[in-house]
Order: C-alpha cells, then structure tokens, then sequence
C-alpha cells in the first residue's frame, strides 16, 4: 500500500499529538519534523524545505503563529494544512499565500480552532455552553501562570458577566463530555459545543491532511477554508 509522505512543522501546542497520531494511521507515513534546531535523525531543517519538494505529499502546520510569514513560501513546495487564527482574515496574507499555492499547483486548507487553545499556557482545553452560561474548562501548562490564562479568556470573551472558568487536571478533562438537549418552556438550555480539545485537533489535522492531498489532485488549487461563508467554501 502506497502511504501519504506526511511531514510536520514542530510546535508545542499539538506536535506529540499529531505525531501520534500519524504513527496511529496506517496509510500515512512521517517523513520527518521541520525544526529550526535539528536533534534527531529524523528531524529535517527548517530552512531546507526545498530540498525536500517532491519528496512529502502533505505538510503540517501545528501552529502557524510564529511561521505565519513564512506559510506563503512554504506553499511552493507542498501541499498543507493550516491551523489559523486571524490570518484568514487577512485579504494581503490571503493573496499572497493563494497565489504561491496556485502557481505552484498545491493544495493549502486552513481551519480554525477554539481561541482558547491559542492562550499561552494552555495546555488543553474544552468549553461549553449551559442555560446561558460559558463554561471554560483548562489544563493548564506545568508552569503557566493561571491567573494570566484567565485575565486573556476574559479579555477574549470581553468580561462577559456569565462566564466560569474552571483549572482542571487531564484525567479530567477526559471525563468531560458534551450533551445536546433543548426543552422548551422553562428555560433550561444545553447547547452543544465542539470538542476542540487538543487531541480532538490533532485527528481533524491528521484527516485534513488526507482532504487537502484528494483536493489537490482533482487539480484544485490555491486555499481552501472549510466551515466558512466564503467563496472558496468546500
């Protein structure tokens, strides 16, 4: 069986969970991890990424943040999915990276995530909405400081005065689940809201990664960015 050459940029917010993850899929293969600083055998240099065009189907991005000038670029030699935050909102970061893309005939898919997973600190982390309330559940970093976590949810969600915020462990944050229910009459409300904890975003990667090699070669070039009003809409 022929297996999709995958490769990663490395970021500490999702890298051991896709990588994991990629090593979980039988289909796939892990080509290496693009680092700035190279440790292992496996780990292939940041700035060689040219070297290695033609050789990795689909590269993967954990986290732009720190990348985000150099996505466009990238975009002349893979295919690659794109986890963003306001880049996509960005009409001269767009057309920059689309045009790249289509001129070199690959395939880029960006997708959102939820903005608390973007806080520096956060580990992992799932919200929900109940009867009106938000409710934030964090794991936090070993040494992040979870009173700053908190000052930037609220600075996110502008104080909204019906929020909680609760610093739980990963055991427990695996426990939690997401109910949908909606009674009509007395007021009661569960509305249900996407599991975007982190694990949950390394699979949407890893799958999106098999998305954006099937787009491509239908000839479908430039970005994509699936669950928006857009005209580029899949």
């Amino acid at each position: 069986m022929e297996k999709l050459r995958v490769a990663i940029c490395e970021n500490d917010k999702y890298f051991s969970q896709i990588k994991q993850e990629i090593l979980a899929t039988e289909d796939m293969r892990l080509v290496g991890v693009f680092t700035n600083k190279p440790k292992k055998s496996s780990d292939l240099y940041l700035n060689d990424m040219a070297v290695w065009k033609d050789k990795i189907d689909v590269l993967l991005i954990c986290d732009g943040k720190e990348l985000h000038q150099r996505i466009p670029d990238m975009a002349k030699y893979f295919n690659i999915v794109d986890i963003f935050d306001r880049r996509a909102t960005n009409p001269m970061y767009l057309k920059a990276l689309d045009e790249s893309a289509k001129e070199n005939e690959h395939t880029v898919l960006m997708f959102k995530v939820e903005k608390i997973l973007s806080i520096k600190g956060v580990k992992d982390a799932i919200e929900y909405v109940t009867n009106g309330i938000r409710e934030c559940y964090i794991v936090a970093e070993d040494d992040a400081d979870t009173d700053e976590i908190w000052y930037q949810i609220m600075v996110m969600y502008e104080a909204e005065e019906n929020i909680e915020i609760h610093f739980i462990t990963e055991e427990e944050l695996s426990k939690k689940t997401v109910t949908y229910m909606h009674k009509e009459g007395n007021g009661i409300e569960y509305l249900l809201k996407m599991n975007c904890s982190a694990k949950y975003v390394a699979t949407l990667i890893v799958s999106f990664g098999k998305t954006v090699y099937e787009i491509n070669k239908m000839r479908r070039f430039g970005v994509k960015i699936p669950f928006e009003n857009t005209s580029e809409k899949e």
